[in-house]
Order: C-alpha cells, then sequence, then structure tokens
C-alpha cells in the first residue's frame, strides 16, 4: 500500500532531498512570505530558533534566500500561549502589510480556535475570541484553520479570496477535511467566511454561511494538521499533511479539487533522515522554482528520548517533482 501510482495529470512524482539544515527547536514550523521579502514562521513547543526560554507557542522571522536563511525570534508571547490556554498555531498569512495567524486553543483537542492579526510584523497581535463561531460548542470542523499561501503578499491569488483548510482538532481527527473562504479584504469578520457544501451542475463550487452545511472535500484525508499552498509553477494547489505513521502529497487545480494524491512523501518503508518519523510539515512558497519547493518539518522518535531529542527541531528540506 505503500507504492502507489500518482493520480494527478501534471506531476508524476516527487523526490524529498535530505535535510539542509536544522536551526530551530520546535514543531508546527508553519509560515507565510512577507512584503519585505522575509518569512514568518510559527513554532510550537520549544525554544524556537535561539536558546531562550522554552514557550507553548512562539513566532520566528527568518532572512535571507533559501536554503541559507537566518533566524530571529519576533514575539515569545503569542496569544494564549500560558501554561493554562496553551495555545497552538494552525496557520499563517500575510497581506498587504498584516501578519494572520490562526490559532486554536489548546492543544491536541481544541476547545475552541480564532484569528489573531499584527499591524507591525508580529511584535503584538489584537484577536477577538468570543466572536469566533469555530468552537467544540458549535461543532466546528474549522477548530484547526489552515491558510492557502499563495505568493509573497498573497499576491499570486487572483479572486479576491482567502482560501482554508479545516479540522475539529490538532491531531487524531477522522481524516475528514473541510474548505472555507472569506474575501481577502475581510478576514478577521467571521460573519463573511462561507463553508465549502458542493460543486454544481457545472462544477462551479457552492457556499454557505452556515459551517453546519459543510461537506468534506473528495479524496482527501487528513487526521493531523496539514500545510498547503498554491505552486504557480505547476499551476497547481498542494497539500502535504503528516501524522505519526505516514505524509501524503496532494494537489489539484482548484482550493475545491479535484484532488489527487501523488504519492507519500514518507511512510514506514521510508528511513532516510529527510522525512524518517516527521509530522505536521509545513510547506513554503519563497523560492519556490518551477518544479520543486521548499518544506519545513518537526519529528521524534516517540520514545523516552530527554526533551528536545535531536529530531524534534526546525528541519528544511525541498520537494522536487517530476512532471509530466
Amino acid at each position: 500500500p505503500w507504492h502507489i501510482t500518482s493520480e494527478s495529470p501534471v506531476i508524476k512524482e516527487i523526490k524529498v532531498s535530505a535535510p539542509l539544515n536544522k536551526i530551530g527547536v520546535g514543531d508546527l514550523w508553519f509560515s507565510t512570505w512577507a512584503d519585505d521579502d522575509s518569512l514568518f514562521m510559527s513554532w510550537g513547543d520549544g525554544y524556537g530558533p535561539v536558546s531562550y526560554t522554552y514557550v507553548h507557542h512562539g513566532l520566528a522571522k527568518a532572512n535571507g534566500s533559501l536554503p541559507n536563511i537566518s533566524m530571529e525570534a519576533v514575539n515569545m508571547q503569542m496569544p494564549l500561549s500560558d501554561d493554562v490556554a496553551n495555545s497552538k498555531p494552525s496557520g499563517l498569512l500575510f497581506y498587504q502589510g498584516r501578519l494572520y495567524v490562526s490559532i486554536h486553543s489548546p492543544l491536541i483537542y481544541p476547545a475552541f480556535g480564532f484569528i489573531a492579526y499584527s499591524d507591525d510584523y508580529g511584535r503584538n497581535f489584537q484577536y477577538d475570541t468570543p466572536s469566533s463561531p469555530w468552537t467544540q460548542g458549535n461543532n466546528s470542523k474549522f477548530i484547526c484553520l489552515m491558510f492557502i499561501n499563495m505568493g509573497k503578499d498573497y499576491q499570486l491569488n487572483t479572486d479576491g479570496y482567502v482560501y482554508a483548510f479545516g479540522i475539529g482538532s490538532e491531531c487524531f481527527w477522522n481524516g475528514s477535511v473541510y474548505l472555507a473562504r472569506v474575501p481577502k479584504d475581510r478576514i478577521i469578520e467571521y460573519g463573511a467566511w462561507t463553508y465549502f457544501v458542493a460543486l454544481d451542475k457545472e462544477g462551479s463550487p457552492t457556499w454557505s454561511t452556515r459551517q453546519s452545511d459543510a461537506r468534506p472535500l473528495s479524496n482527501l484525508e487528513s487526521t493531523w494538521q496539514l500545510s498547503s499552498m498554491y505552486h504557480s509553477g505547476t499551476g497547481r494547489y498542494i497539500i502535504m499533511t503528516g501524522n505519526q505513521t505516514y505524509g501524503k502529497f496532494y494537489d489539484a487545480p482548484n482550493p475545491w479539487g479535484p484532488w489527487t494524491l501523488v504519492s507519500y512523501w514518507y511512510n514506514p518503508v521510508m528511513n532516510s533522515d529527510a522525512y524518517s518519523l516527521c509530522y505536521m510539515p509545513g510547506l513554503i512558497t519563497k523560492d519556490a522554482g518551477k518544479d520543486y519547493f521548499y518544506f519545513t518539518a518537526a519529528g521524534m522518535d516517540w520514545d523516552n528520548t530527554p526533551f528536545p531529542h535531536p529530531k524534534y527541531t526546525l528541519t528544511l528540506a525541498r520537494i522536487d517533482m517530476i512532471l509530466r
């Protein structure tokens, strides 16, 4: 079952490079490409890019061209990152001078998710948790909200919307993946978000203002948080998933699909340090080429090795795509 033939009409197969460097301690290294050419990167449960105090949820900034980047900590106290709320990131998006971070609290089985935003490049955040509809009480499938990044400052977007995938817990989810969107100038307005329901007879997506109407996307599954981007070189939307056992690589012509499974990027029969035992990867839009892009991941041996285990680090690697 671990050896499959790509279903994609564009991408024949993928190859994963060896790790290029390990320059931080933690996991959940999601990123977004800002207008000043930097990468904002989140992390959870670690020390971040330098040996500061351990935090539950932090924000870093990476400068330089991939793979040769330098890292600095920007914020060591992200919203609700105290010992009780124990928040974690689900996704980052930068658009027109504003940094958005989708956050859930607490970890693993969160009670709610919300969007925080910063107008000073991550130093201070504003947020309104009581208004968020993405709660366990609402049986929400969007508590963990994962933005689709589209180039520097979201400039590759052409239809005026921000898209995000949703699942109901950080990990150990049932596998169903949902889709939502919002006009890109109304991201923090929870009432402006709509939710994918189905394709009509012409193959166009239909949307509802009620999240309870949302239906899962076809041919797509993820039990842990995923990461997504639009890759201009192939003209495809790409998703990478990753849990304790395996990670999948999907592509599609639109955020709503049709999604096709290209390959596993790691699984139990792979033993390379590039991907063995990694989880919840983060796709990077910056410095992507016609047939490649970079990504982050972190992993652990899931044994009793004292924290931090050498694999529980910021691993930067590259996906090369063999096109048809």
